[in-house]
């Protein structure tokens, strides 16, 4: 998917049985469709290294989530992860300059989406 960054909140360090050493960085971010202001929008939690980039409001970024649920006291709870997130542009500025780790964008996970998206991000 290719979206925008909304908000981009502080990375903490929570513990996880399932990292190496016991604990694992994650941060949550809010993005939304291209398209407008009322376009739809996730909370997004990005887990290990991705949760150590900081994102700024207004970038563009290419996306791979997946979508899961839970089951807590009766409740049934969706969370959003991103696998995988590319820097794309910043939204107002026609050249971008960022460090080279978000300028690392996989073709081949792009090349039918920026497509569709031609307008928003040129």
């Amino acid at each position: 998917m290719i979206l925008r960054v909304k908000k981009c909140g502080q990375m903490t360090t929570v513990q996880s049985e399932k990292s190496e050493n016991g604990v694992l960085d994650k941060r949550t971010l809010v993005l939304q469709e291209l398209g407008g202001k009322y376009e739809n929008c996730y909370v997004v939690t990005a887990l290990g290294s991705l949760a150590t980039i900081e994102w700024s409001e207004g970038e563009i970024v290419a996306c791979a989530l997946s979508f899961r649920t839970h089951e807590h006291n009766g409740q049934v709870y969706m969370d959003v992860i991103a696998n995988e997130m590319y820097y794309i542009k910043h939204s107002w500025q026609s050249q971008a300059a960022k460090p080279s780790e978000r300028l690392n964008i996989k073709h081949s996970f792009l090349s039918s989406r920026l497509s569709e998206a031609h307008g928003e991000i040129s």
